[in-house]
C-alpha cells in the first residue's frame, strides 16, 4: 500500500529583510490584479515555560512554527525573527478568507499536544491569538 505524500509546508524566513521583501511584492502583486494579500501576527497566549510542563519557549516556537507550516499554503511564508510573535504573509487571500485561516490555525493549535522538553516529554496545549491584517483594506504600504 503507498503511502500519501505530505503536503508541502508553507516557505520559512527568519529574517526580516526578505519578509519584508516577500511581503512588498505580494502586496504590488495583487494591487495588479486587483486583489488583496493578508497578514497574520500569532502570539501564544501563553507563556510555554509557565505551562506547568518541562519546556523551554524556544522548543515549544519552534514546534509551533512547524505547526503553522503545515497547515498553510505552500505560497505563504511565516517569518520568525527577534520579536515574540510570529508573523504570516497570505498572498491573494482577502480578509474574509484570511479571517478563516486564522479561526483554523487557532483551532489546530489548541488542538495540538505540545512536548515538553524535559526527560519525562510532558504534553501540554497552548492557545494563540492571531491578529489579521489586509491590504488594501487596512492599507498598502
Amino acid at each position: 500500500m503507498e503511502r500519501p505524500t505530505r503536503p508541502t509546508r508553507a516557505a520559512l524566513t527568519t529574517s526580516a529583510t526578505e519578509f519584508a521583501d516577500a511581503a512588498a511584492s505580494a502586496i504590488a502583486a495583487a494591487a495588479v490584479a486587483g486583489q488583496s494579500a493578508s497578514l497574520l501576527a500569532v502570539r501564544p497566549s501563553e507563556d510555554p515555560a509557565g505551562s506547568g510542563a518541562n519546556s523551554s519557549a524556544a522548543a515549544v516556537r519552534e514546534q509551533l512554527v512547524e505547526l503553522l507550516r503545515w497547515n498553510l499554503r505552500q505560497m505563504d511564508v511565516v517569518s520568525v525573527g527577534s520579536h515574540d510573535g510570529i508573523l504570516v504573509l497570505l498572498p491573494g487571500a482577502s480578509l474574509e478568507h484570511a479571517r478563516q485561516i486564522a479561526s483554523r490555525l487557532s483551532a489546530a493549535i489548541r488542538g495540538h499536544a505540545f512536548a515538553g522538553s524535559g526527560s519525562d516529554r510532558s504534553r501540554f496545549s497552548l492557545t494563540a491569538t492571531i491578529g489579521v491584517a489586509t491590504s488594501p483594506q487596512h492599507g498598502s504600504d
